[in-house]
Protein backbone atom coordinates (compact mmCIF):
# COMPACT_ATOMS: atom_id res chain seq x y z
CA UNK A 1 0.00 0.00 0.00
CA UNK A 2 2.87 2.55 1.04
CA UNK A 3 5.16 1.52 -2.72
CA UNK A 4 1.55 2.35 -4.21
CA UNK A 5 0.58 5.15 -2.59
CA UNK A 6 4.25 6.57 -3.18
CA UNK A 7 4.06 5.34 -7.02
CA UNK A 8 1.01 7.68 -7.04
CA UNK A 9 2.80 10.95 -5.76
CA UNK A 10 5.35 10.26 -8.33
CA UNK A 11 3.24 10.28 -11.23
CA UNK A 12 1.43 13.00 -10.00
CA UNK A 13 4.59 15.31 -9.62
CA UNK A 14 5.34 14.18 -12.75
CA UNK A 15 1.92 16.14 -14.42
CA UNK A 16 1.93 18.80 -12.21
CA UNK A 17 5.11 19.67 -13.47
CA UNK A 18 3.87 19.69 -16.75
CA UNK A 19 0.60 21.11 -15.62
CA UNK A 20 3.39 23.85 -14.34
CA UNK A 21 5.10 24.61 -16.95
CA UNK A 22 2.11 24.68 -19.64
CA UNK A 23 0.48 27.68 -16.55
CA UNK A 24 3.35 29.42 -17.03
CA UNK A 25 3.37 29.66 -20.90
CA UNK A 26 -0.17 30.48 -20.67
CA UNK A 27 0.66 33.14 -18.03
CA UNK A 28 4.00 34.76 -20.46
CA UNK A 29 1.57 35.06 -23.58
CA UNK A 30 -1.13 36.11 -22.01
CA UNK A 31 1.10 39.30 -19.86
CA UNK A 32 2.42 40.03 -23.59
CA UNK A 33 -1.29 40.00 -24.81
CA UNK A 34 -2.53 42.28 -21.92
CA UNK A 35 1.05 45.03 -22.93
CA UNK A 36 -0.71 45.43 -25.96
CA UNK A 37 -4.34 45.85 -24.96
CA UNK A 38 -5.75 42.31 -26.59
CA UNK A 39 -6.51 41.30 -23.02
CA UNK A 40 -7.46 42.45 -20.14
CA UNK A 41 -5.98 42.03 -15.99
CA UNK A 42 -8.81 40.44 -15.11
CA UNK A 43 -7.93 37.61 -17.61
CA UNK A 44 -3.96 37.72 -16.43
CA UNK A 45 -4.74 37.64 -12.90
CA UNK A 46 -6.63 34.56 -13.46
CA UNK A 47 -4.29 33.26 -14.84
CA UNK A 48 -1.89 34.40 -12.22
CA UNK A 49 -4.00 32.64 -9.56
CA UNK A 50 -4.10 29.47 -11.40
CA UNK A 51 -0.38 29.65 -11.99
CA UNK A 52 0.21 29.73 -8.24
CA UNK A 53 -2.74 27.60 -7.08
CA UNK A 54 -0.53 24.62 -9.48
CA UNK A 55 2.53 25.60 -7.55
CA UNK A 56 0.85 25.35 -4.22
CA UNK A 57 -0.42 22.14 -5.28
CA UNK A 58 3.21 20.69 -6.51
CA UNK A 59 4.52 21.48 -3.05
CA UNK A 60 1.73 19.42 -1.38
CA UNK A 61 2.12 16.22 -3.47
CA UNK A 62 6.03 16.63 -2.75
CA UNK A 63 5.72 16.89 0.77
CA UNK A 64 3.35 13.75 0.90
CA UNK A 65 5.44 12.01 -1.38
CA UNK A 66 8.73 12.48 1.04
CA UNK A 67 5.97 11.73 3.93
CA UNK A 68 5.45 8.37 2.42
CA UNK A 69 8.96 7.74 1.35
CA UNK A 70 10.30 7.89 4.64
CA UNK A 71 7.43 5.48 5.90
CA UNK A 72 8.87 3.04 2.98
CA UNK A 73 12.54 3.84 4.33
CA UNK A 74 11.54 3.18 7.98
CA UNK A 75 9.59 -0.08 6.94
CA UNK A 76 12.29 -1.60 4.66
CA UNK A 77 15.03 0.17 6.62
CA UNK A 78 16.65 1.59 2.94
CA UNK A 79 17.81 5.02 1.85
CA UNK A 80 15.65 6.21 -1.11
CA UNK A 81 16.16 9.99 -1.22
CA UNK A 82 14.41 10.96 -4.07
CA UNK A 83 10.72 9.99 -5.49
CA UNK A 84 11.52 9.53 -9.13
CA UNK A 85 14.07 6.95 -8.43
CA UNK A 86 11.15 4.60 -7.33
CA UNK A 87 10.41 1.50 -10.32
CA UNK A 88 6.61 1.60 -11.63
CA UNK A 89 5.60 -2.40 -11.16
CA UNK A 90 5.53 -3.44 -15.35
CA UNK A 91 2.12 -5.38 -15.29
Amino acid sequence: DNYYEALRYKNQIRYYEILKLIYQKLYTYQKRLSSVGEIDKLALGESAIILADTDYELSSIRLNANNSLNTINQIVGSKIDDISKLEDFNV
